[in-house]
């Protein structure tokens, strides 16, 4: 968290314009850096919130990408906090710059201090209906997962602005339907599909409380028509086993990851599955299905490498200790793959 007394104060709320022409730009190395593990991190959350049909227990975090952003490790994380909050402290002013802060400080948990660059961020933009969509966000995770109070008053604000905001119609759609006002989620909840995609995350985290909201009032759900569109029967099948010689240092509860990915182009996971290590050896299958978005499908990808990963913690990032094992490159498509996991993440 910046001290209240570590630089002058957010100047009084203006245009993004006015911000951003207001200061220095932030340098491009910290910039990206920070850019792309927002981008592999942000990324793994969503998967982890949409992907619980494929598991059973609590949720815990998913793998990120084992390679450039998501190989990220904590102290590079902080280095790259602590240059910000260095460049913060110089210029105040910047929105850019705290809305980056905040976003890194969600992604890896520190919800307090998430909340307060938000709030820099969004006295300087008060008109940003996205950032005000991400502050009401990390305020509900500062309260307990709670939209009631300031968290939901923020929504409304940002929809006003900006009516097409798919996050801020999912959010009050959630918020109408726990509060049991089940027109006003069908309504909010219906225009996140006319305004998004069917295979956005979004459209697939609300499909099921949308139907149920429908019941409740007794609606059918819109006659659909699906847009002309191949499907695609491309996967990886294959098998993860554990090295014997590895299996006293693991517990039967531990998370196994089992990742694809490209060879080359986006750094995205393709697929993910998440089991238990007593559940080795297990047969899997890896899909479009799994997909955490269209322009990241398996079906596009030419070469794929595929990873299984055995985490205590269920860490978002791998963690020196985690044992992995691999294999690839192989054709998305490919099966009868063997996975063995044998070797150990070096710290």
């Amino acid at each position: 968290m910046v001290d209240k007394d570590e630089g002058a104060q957010p100047a009084a709320p203006q245009s993004s314009l006015t911000a951003e022409s207001a200061h220095t730009p932030l340098p491009t190395g910290l910039m990206v850096g920070l850019a792309l593990f927002l981008l592999a991190a942000i990324a793994g959350v969503y998967w982890w919130t949409h992907s619980q049909q494929h598991t059973s227990g609590a949720p815990q975090a998913p793998e990120h990408a084992q390679q450039g952003a998501g190989a990220m490790d904590p102290t590079k994380v902080e280095a790259m906090v602590q240059g910000l909050l260095e460049r913060l402290k110089a210029n105040p002013n910047d929105a850019t710059g705290w809305m980056m802060l905040a976003r890194t400080y969600g992604v890896v948990g520190r919800a307090n201090e998430a909340v307060d660059a938000y709030a820099k961020a969004a006295a300087l933009r008060a008109d940003d209906a996205a950032l005000l969509v991400d502050y009401a966000d990390a305020l509900a995770v500062k309260n307990q997962r709670s939209l009631d109070g300031e968290p939901i008053r923020l929504v409304q604000k940002a929809l006003a602005i900006d009516g097409r905001n798919v996050k801020g119609l999912a959010i009050a759609g959630k918020y109408a339907f726990d509060h049991q006002d089940f027109a006003g989620a069908v309504q909010h909840w219906q225009k996140v599909l006319d305004y998004g995609t069917p295979e956005s995350l979004f459209a697939k985290q609300i499909a099921p409380e949308l139907a149920q909201a429908r019941q409740r009032l007794g609606v059918a759900a819109p006659a659909v028509v699906p847009p002309a569109a191949v499907a695609s029967s491309a996967s990886v099948r294959g098998t993860v086993t554990l090295a014997s010689s590895l299996r006293a240092a693991v517990a039967p509860e531990d998370t196994v990851f089992i990742t694809a990915r490209a060879v080359s182009g986006t750094r995205l996971p393709l697929a993910i599955v998440r089991k238990q290590v007593k559940d080795l050896p297990v047969a899997f299958v890896l899909d479009d299905s799994m997909a955490m978005s269209t322009e990241a499908r398996l079906s596009a990808a030419g070469k794929i490498n595929v990873t299984a990963r055995i985490s205590k913690s269920g860490n978002p990032m791998p963690q020196g200790g985690d044992l992995i094992g691999s294999i690839g490159p192989v054709d998305a498509g490919a099966s009868g793959l063997v996975l063995e996991i044998r070797d150990t993440v070096k710290p």
